[in-house]
């Protein structure tokens, strides 16, 4: 009984990661994409580093409602995200399982959810997390990380795009822009090391001030590879001086991206 229970669960999840060809995906993807074009015009950096098959993370900064939709329409592949357990009601609810949206409960025990994006991830869809775990409401430009989304890579071992939307929604402005990073890799790095870089990936992204990345657990022979993959193909400025005119030192692992001085 255990072994068809298994096998019906797994035919579940990839009756979801058929939502690749979900009609209703692909017809919401085409309004609200044309309805954001018209009223925001955001602006998408980085498109190229995603990669168009195999599974794949994606895991950025958190200030509006709208910001998932952002994400989704920036790609033809199928992102689905975790989502609160409030979004799920009513008509709006019917719609995001539909979609294939994943709920997320607050204060409580998530496995249902981790489990239901590992399935995705593994027949080779993607997921969409913002690690902040809700809205960044403040003056900061992030908050800290919280760990699922470097969890989830770690027991799936698979990649994470790390992104950042900088700006605020203006209508009729182009006021809003995202940015794609390169994939990363946190299965070699603990919890705590692999969060801080996500954190820090995003925050070079968004070109955000006061974040730092110190290399803890990550060998020395590793060092040239994560310069690479963090800092290839930036081309934003700080500070009137390029970031990846920094590439090339000690100063990468003890870093505040405001300043040229590192903290070793």
């Amino acid at each position: 009984m255990a072994q068809i229970h298994d096998n019906i669960n797994e035919e579940k999840y990839k009756d979801k990661i058929k939502t690749e060809k979900c009609f209703l995906y692909q017809f919401l993807k085409i309004i609200y994409s044309t309805l954001l074009k018209i009223l925001f015009r955001p602006q998408i950096i980085g498109k190229e580093n995603i990669p168009q098959k195999g599974a794949l993370i994606f895991a950025g900064n958190h200030r509006h409602a709208i910001d998932p939709t952002v994400v989704m329409m920036s790609t033809d592949r199928i992102v689905h995200y975790m989502a609160k357990e409030e979004l799920f009601k009513g008509l709006h609810g019917k719609i995001f399982n539909k979609i294939g949206l994943i709920k997320v409960y607050r204060g409580k025990p998530n496995y249902k959810a981790i489990e239901e994006a590992e399935k995705i991830l593994n027949n080779g869809g993607t997921i969409g997390i913002f690690p902040e775990g809700t809205r960044n409401k403040t003056q900061n430009n992030l908050l800290e990380f919280r760990k699922g989304a470097v969890r989830i890579a770690k027991s799936t071992n698979i990649p994470i795009l790390p992104f950042a939307i900088k700006g605020e929604y203006k209508l009729f402005r182009k006021s809003i822009t995202l940015e794609f990073g390169n994939p990363i890799d946190v299965s070699k790095m603990e919890i705590e090391e692999g969060n801080e870089y996500l954190r820090f990936a995003t925050a070079l992204r968004g070109n955000f001030s006061n974040v730092k990345y110190t290399r803890t657990m990550v060998g020395k022979d590793d060092r040239s590879a994560i310069v690479e993959t963090v800092y290839k193909g930036i081309s934003s400025t700080n500070n009137g001086e390029t970031i990846s005119s920094y590439s090339n030192g000690e100063s990468l692992f003890n870093y505040d991206i405001t300043s040229t001085k590192d903290y070793y």
